[in-house]
């Protein structure tokens, strides 16, 4: 079962057609990635979570008038494997639309609302491992204020890329430490 809505299946067709075939800007995402795996070579940095905003416009200018305002902001990011985020997360007034670009991870998210923090998870594969372009098999959506964390899955690193709805100006993103409980922490 995809975890997505119909509604969603043309905007996730014009992202996939860019991720994965306009050479621009697969190599804006190929460039993006290693950047954040970059920081896993500094001794100082400990997370196993690393990310990388990218220039929204490359992807924003290449899709039809109806789509391109529906994302405004790109995210390039990359999980150790057997690791995930090091924080639950919500984005208060955006949706998220993630793909996996290589690798397997799982998106583990609650139900909109703000409130609820009970888990569902989805596996996402990205289309080299699945042999297939199946949109429910590499894609996620994850609603506006609903919790949510990744994690990679597979025996290797997990790429991905993040669409929001928000800007990065715009973005409410807020962080709880996973395993903790209480209030979390704002990020604008």
């Amino acid at each position: 079962m995809p975890a997505f809505s119909e509604q969603d299946r043309p905007l996730l067709e014009c992202l996939h057609r860019l991720v994965f075939s306009d050479p621009e800007c697969g190599a804006a995402i190929e460039a993006g990635l290693r950047r954040a795996s970059t920081r896993f070579a500094d001794t100082q940095f400990e997370s196993g979570y690393s990310s990388v905003t990218l220039p929204i416009e490359l992807f924003s200018n290449k899709m039809p008038e109806p789509l391109c305002d529906k994302v405004r902001l790109c995210r390039a990011f990359t999980i150790r494997a057997g690791q995930r985020a090091p924080h639950e997360e919500i984005h208060r007034n955006s949706i998220q639309r993630l793909v996996s670009f290589r690798g397997t991870g799982i998106v583990n998210a609650a139900g909109p609302g703000g409130l609820d923090r009970s888990y569902m998870e989805h596996l996402i594969v990205s289309p080299g491992i699945a042999k297939t372009t199946d949109l429910s098999i590499c894609w996620d959506v994850v609603p506006a204020n609903s919790w949510h964390f990744p994690e990679a899955s597979g025996s290797e690193q997990w790429y991905g890329v993040a669409f929001h709805s928000a800007s990065a100006d715009d973005i409410i993103d807020e962080y709880v430490p996973i395993g903790k409980s209480g209030e979390a922490d704002a990020v604008e």
